[in-house]
Formats: C-alpha cells, sequence, structure tokens
C-alpha cells in the first residue's frame, strides 16, 4: 500500500514538474502546413463548385439557409477576409461586400480559386505564428487566426459536400469508389 502511494505520488510530481516544459516546448505548426492544407481542401471545394451543375447553384436545401452560389462566394469572401486579418489585404479590384450575390457558376469557380489562392499566399506570408493578435475581441496569435480560417475552409466544403449529395452530384474524387 505503502509502496502503491509513492509510485503514484513519485509519478504525479514528475508530471507537474514537466507541464511547464512541456508547454515552453510547444511547437507551431510550420505556415507552410497551412497552405498545404488549403491546398487539399480547397482544390476539392473547386471541383465540387465544378461538378454541381449552374441550374442547381440557386438551389438552397430550405428558406433561410445559402444556396450553393451564397455558400462558395461566402467561402471565397471569408478567405479574402482571413488574408487581410494575417496581414495580406485583397487586392483593389477584389470587392468582397456583395460576394454573395454573384450567382454565375463559372465566376463563382473562379472567384473561389482565386480567393484560394491569396488565403495561401497570406499563410506563406506569415513570419511568427506565435505572435499576439486580437481575434474577435479576443486574445490569440497569428496561429490561432490560421488555424480559425483553414477550420472555415473545412465547414463550407462540408456544407457543399451536403449540398453536391442532395442535388445526386456524387464527388469527382469518389465517383469511382463507393460513392
Amino acid at each position: 500500500m505503502r509502496t502503491t502511494r509513492i509510485l503514484i505520488s513519485s509519478v504525479l510530481l514528475l508530471t507537474l514538474a514537466a507541464v511547464p516544459t512541456l508547454a515552453e516546448t510547444k511547437e507551431q505548426a510550420e505556415p507552410g502546413a497551412y497552405a498545404r492544407n488549403l491546398a487539399f481542401v480547397g482544390d476539392r471545394a473547386v471541383q465540387l463548385a465544378e461538378a454541381i451543375s449552374a441550374e442547381s447553384y440557386g438551389w438552397k436545401p430550405m428558406e433561410g439557409v445559402r444556396s450553393v452560389s451564397e455558400a462558395i462566394m461566402h467561402m471565397a469572401s471569408a478567405n479574402y477576409f482571413f488574408a487581410g486579418q494575417l496581414g495580406t489585404p485583397a487586392p483593389e479590384d477584389v470587392d468582397t461586400s456583395d460576394m454573395e450575390a454573384i450567382t454565375d457558376k463559372a465566376e463563382c469557380v473562379k472567384i473561389l480559386e482565386a480567393s484560394n489562392a491569396h488565403l495561401s499566399k497570406a499563410f506563406d506570408a506569415v513570419a511568427d505564428a506565435g505572435a499576439e493578435m486580437e481575434i474577435f475581441g479576443r486574445p490569440g496569435t497569428v496561429e490561432d487566426m490560421m488555424l480559425i480560417a483553414i477550420g472555415h475552409v473545412h465547414e463550407h466544403f462540408g456544407q457543399l459536400i451536403a449540398y453536391a449529395r442532395s442535388n445526386e452530384v456524387v464527388p469527382p474524387w469518389s465517383a469511382g469508389g463507393d460513392g
């Protein structure tokens, strides 16, 4: 019994002693990892945008939610927003104020591709992912903002998958399998 208590106490003390060391050595992700992740998921989002018919771009699962084109353009607009938060503002010829009003399929695909490239450029330009910054009124780091940005892309990529499936569109990368 005494040996067990000594063993548990020793393990607990060693664990507590290691906590500050673990916190101090927490490594940040390499900014390029975010760009590679965006290249993968962003490319698939573009593939879905291309696979969904132009006639379905106005489709929405119910009132009060975004249509296919609105979801795609929301992704694009947000990509420019997050890039700006990371210090890479949208090009002067890009107006994000009313992007969700764009409904033409070819234009939506083109803008989504350009926004993905722009966000990737912003990720690549990050010099110090650990730098502190305010994020939506709260303290955070540049890496936190990068995580929010890539999480947003994934969120709306998932939305596009659901929209595509609801319109009987099999995602191109799974068309050869069991779909």
